[in-house]
């Protein structure tokens, strides 16, 4: 069977499209691809490469690659909603359990003397977000 330029353009096309699909809806996991959490940090709290303190929204992008920017901070202003950039970061994916609602875990750190973010998780996601304590 000879196969012509129109033929192989049309495989490719076709290709094109059904790869991605696949790739978008493999896996185990039926949570969006991206993720919102309104937190607000009580005292000040090291995330990332920020000290922030009071409302934010931490947005988690899964369509990111492992090790590229996939999470963004931002200030949070009631009755406006997102505004400045605080951080951004590549997280560390971490499978745990799935949790009923967004959970956050905090360490202290002696150096500087204030909370740090070192981990964050989506209600009804069976994957935590390890923050990274040097971020690039």
């Amino acid at each position: 069977m000879r196969l012509n330029a129109r033929m192989v353009l049309g495989l490719l096309l076709l290709g094109l499209v059904l790869v991605p699909t696949a790739m978008a809806t493999s896996g185990d996991r039926a949570v969006p691809s991206v993720q919102t959490a309104i937190v607000n940090f009580t005292e000040p709290t090291r995330v990332g490469d920020a000290i922030v303190m009071g409302p934010v929204v931490i947005v988690h992008d899964d369509r990111m690659y492992l090790h590229e920017l996939c999470t963004t901070v931002y200030r949070f202003e009631p009755g406006v909603g997102a505004r400045e950039v605080l951080t951004i970061f590549a997280c560390i994916p971490r499978k745990g359990e799935t949790v009923e609602k967004f959970t956050m875990r905090t360490d202290r750190d002696p150096m500087v003397g204030c909370a740090v973010l070192t981990e964050f998780q989506f209600a009804g996601d069976p994957e935590a977000h390890g923050v990274p304590t040097v971020v690039e």
